[in-house]
This record gives C-alpha cells, sequence and structure tokens, in this order.
C-alpha cells in the first residue's frame, strides 16, 4: 500500500495556493479568505489567521467596497498566470508541456472566463517563444540570441551557460553541482571572460564547504556508533532485515563513488554520512583547490571568445587563409578541439558550396554559349534561304527590254543582288541534279547487281 505517496501527495495539494474571496472595505482595510454566506445587511467570512488558526468575521455590507467571490476559473488561472517569463534555456518539449498541458486545457474548459483574454495572450507568448527555440534561437539573461548568432558565439555562449549553471548551484547552496560546474569551465572554458569570474566564486565556495564537510567527518564515527546501538535495540529478525538494506545501501553508494570518479572524472564526490574515506578526499580536494586557485594569473590569460567569432565569420565567408590563422590562435589559446571542429567544418561546409555554385555558374555558362552558337547558326540558314528567295524572285521579274537590249538593272546593288541569287539557285539546281545521278547510279547498280544474282 502506498500510504506514504498518498500522504505527501495531500500535504502538497494543502499547501498548494488558493484563490481566495476577496472583500474591501471603504477604509482600505482587505479580508481574504472563503465567505461563508451573505444576507441583506452583511457577509459572513472565514479568514485564515494562522496555518492551522481559522477566524469567522461578519463584515457589514455598509462598510464595504466591494466583494469578490472566488470561482473555479480564478482557481485554475492562478497556475498559469505565474508561467510568464519563461526561465532561460527552455527546450521544444518544456514548452509543449506548458501550451498542451497547461494553458490550452484552461481555455477549453473555461471556455467563457474572465480571464480568457489574458490566458490567450499567455498562449501567443509561449507559441511564439516555442518557434524560436524550434528555429535554433536561444533565450539568455531574458534577451534571444538568433540562431546564426548563437553559432558564431558558440564558445562565449556556452561558456556563460556554464558559469549560470555554477551560479544557480552555489546561491542554492548545492556546493557539489556549484563544484562541478567549475570544473567543466576549468576544463572547457579557461580561455573566455567567464573564468576570472567562476575562480572567484569558486573560491567562495569552497571556503563555505570546507566547514560543511569538516563538520560532517567529525560526525562519522558517532553517526555510526548511533546506527549500531539502533541496531541492537531491534529484535533479531529486524535487526538482521536492516544490516541487509545498510549493507546493501553501502554498496550502493560506493559504486556511485567509483563511477564518479571513473566516468565523471570529477573530484566532488556524493557524501554519505556513515563513509568516512570520500568526505576526506573532498576535504583534500577543498585544500588543495583553493591553493591552486590563488596561484592562477590572469594576466596571461587569452580570450577566446571574440577569436571565435571572428573565425567563424571568415569561414562563413570562405576565406581561407583568414581561418586558418585565427583556428592557430584558438589552438595557441588552448580552446577545445570540439569547437575549434566546428570552425573547420563550417569553413569545409562553405567552400563545397561554393565549389558546387561555380560548378554550377561554369555549366550555365557553357549551355548559354551553346544557344548562343544555335541561335547564331539558324539565323545564318535563314538569312541564306532569304537571300536564294530574292534571287529567284529577281530573275523571274527582269525586265524583258532590258534583257533583249542588253540594258543594265537601274542600280549596281540590284545587279549585284540578282546575280548572287542567280548564283545560289545554280547551285542548289546542280546539287539536285547531282543527288539525282546518284540514286540513278545507284539504282542501275542495284539493277544489275539483282539480275546477275
Amino acid at each position: 500500500m502506498k500510504f506514504p505517496a498518498i500522504i505527501s501527495l495531500l500535504l502538497l495539494t494543502a499547501l498548494l495556493p488558493v484563490r481566495a474571496d476577496t472583500i474591501i472595505l471603504k477604509d482600505g482595510t482587505k479580508y481574504e479568505g472563503k465567505i461563508l454566506s451573505e444576507d441583506e445587511t452583511s457577509y459572513e467570512m472565514q479568514v485564515q489567521i494562522t496555518a492551522s488558526i481559522k477566524d469567522v468575521k461578519r463584515i457589514p455590507k455598509a462598510d464595504v467596497e466591494t466583494a469578490r467571490k472566488s470561482t473555479p476559473d480564478d482557481k485554475a488561472f492562478e497556475a498559469i498566470s505565474k508561467i510568464l517569463p519563461v526561465p532561460d534555456r527552455q527546450s521544444v518539449t518544456r514548452y509543449d508541456e506548458l501550451i498542451k498541458g497547461q494553458v490550452q486545457p484552461f481555455l477549453k474548459a473555461h471556455p467563457t472566463s474572465k480571464h480568457k483574454l489574458k490566458a490567450q495572450n499567455i498562449l501567443a507568448t509561449l507559441e511564439k517563444e516555442r518557434a524560436r527555440v524550434a528555429a535554433g534561437d536561444l533565450k539568455l539573461g531574458g534577451e534571444w540570441v538568433s540562431a546564426e548568432e548563437r553559432l558564431k558565439n558558440l564558445y562565449e555562449i556556452d561558456a556563460g551557460i556554464a558559469f549560470g549553471a555554477m551560479e544557480t548551484a552555489a546561491e542554492a547552496g548545492n556546493f557539489k553541482e556549484a563544484l562541478r560546474a567549475f570544473e567543466k569551465i576549468e576544463s572547457t572554458f579557461a580561455a573566455t571572460s567567464y573564468y576570472e569570474r567562476a575562480v572567484e566564486l569558486a573560491g567562495k565556495v569552497l571556503r563555505s564547504y570546507a566547514p560543511v564537510v569538516a563538520a560532517s567527518l567529525a560526525r562519522v564515527d558517532s553517526e555510526l556508533a548511533r546506527r549500531k546501538m539502533e541496531l541492537e535495540r531491534l529484535p533479531a529478525a529486524q535487526r538482521k532485515a536492516a544490516m541487509d538494506e545498510i549493507e546493501s545501501n553501502d554498496a550502493a553508494y560506493l559504486a556511485l563513488v567509483e563511477r564518479e570518479k571513473s566516468e565523471l572524472k570529477t573530484r566532488w564526490l556524493t557524501l554519505d554520512t556513515y563513509q568516512k574515506a570520500p568526505l576526506q578526499v573532498v576535504q583534500n580536494n577543498i585544500k588543495s583547490v583553493l591553493a591552486n586557485l590563488e596561484k592562477i594569473d590572469f594576466e596571461e590569460q587569452v580570450d577566446g571568445g571574440p577569436i571565435y567569432e571572428k573565425a567563424w565569420s571568415a569561414a562563413s565567408s570562405g576565406d581561407a587563409e583568414r581561418t586558418k590563422e585565427l583556428i592557430a590562435e584558438l589552438k595557441d589559446a588552448k580552446v577545445p578541439a570540439e569547437y575549434v571542429a566546428k570552425i573547420e567544418a563550417r569553413l569545409a561546409e562553405v567552400e563545397a558550396a561554393n565549389a558546387a555554385a561555380a560548378e554550377e555558374a561554369e555549366a550555365a555558362k557553357k549551355a548559354a554559349l551553346a544557344a548562343e552558337a544555335e541561335k547564331m547558326a539558324a539565323e545564318a540558314a535563314e538569312k541564306a534561304a532569304a537571300q536564294a528567295a530574292a534571287g529567284e524572285t529577281t530573275d523571274e521579274t527582269e525586265d524583258p527590254e532590258t534583257a533583249d537590249d542588253g540594258g543594265t538593272p537601274a542600280t549596281a546593288d540590284a545587279a549585284e543582288t540578282a546575280s548572287s541569287g542567280g548564283l545560289n539557285i545554280k547551285a542548289v539546281l546542280i546539287g539536285v541534279m547531282v543527288v539525282v545521278l546518284l540514286i540513278a547510279l545507284g539504282a542501275m547498280l542495284l539493277g544489275k547487281k539483282k539480275s546477275d544474282s
């Protein structure tokens, strides 16, 4: 039976904020609670004095400025009214949860609610932001970074995200996670402007964490003794079961610590009240890291963020020589290989696109030249045909008297055109005669061959 889960759910429900009925008096006094009843002259209202004490007040209507009873849609809207602003760096999945799991169900369940317009505005904002996230944009510090800007400034942006995670964990007092975030910054983003700020914050976290770990370490022996006494008070059967459970929990914890060391490669292990060795390891790490932080010299630090941005821009423009120079600078600044590889991939992508475009342009140029040559050939053939036709017409319409008298045409150009036309016609006739003779000759030879056979 899952009584603990049910009890937890009931407690959580009881602690959830519920929108109350509200009465505001003419003197400005405000009461929130539940209006139990009303008559012509007064309201009877239950108000919460403390978490466990309630009181019932009778309030004369003559003293009341406004009275508003909470409705089911008020309570439902209160849950979605706090959605905006959506926190930074949310995923498309999270936006879908807010849209489909909260706002749309409210609008469907309360189509005539007085909060409908506000709910629709919340929905429109969520859908707009979701579209930006789906397109690759990123929300940082409440501001939006476009997908293009994000790629161009990826190294600096990722460093900012890591530092933000460190700050959030530190503010929550989660020293282990804050220091793990610092490890990420130290190994990956030491060549950014965030590193100096992270070092300063790490020092504060370590100095706060040190007494916590020391106190836990000092209590291990007493905690083990207390647990032993509690086990001895148990009946034999229960003691055996409890000891088996403790042994199982200890084994699981030690396995977790080994995974953290081998897989996460972290110095900041999960701690256990009854396990002295990991506490000692973390205590030693606090001392050594604090000592190392004091030795860091930021005068020699190179900020790789602007270099990365320049390299991405050079690669995007296809400037291979400049890109390679900037890649060398990134490597000198010890920017991780994974980020250098992104620049190299961008340059290769742009070069491939440029090569394809050049090839396409060359093919188009060749096609245009071929089309022009074809057009010129067609025009030449058309012109020759027109000239031939003009010469034939001239022969047919020549003045008989001029021909008999041996006279000359009106102009030298006309005579030349007629002569040219006549030559063209003669050439055509000769060609036709040659073809006819060849056909005849072929027919004769074929006939001869058949007769011989």
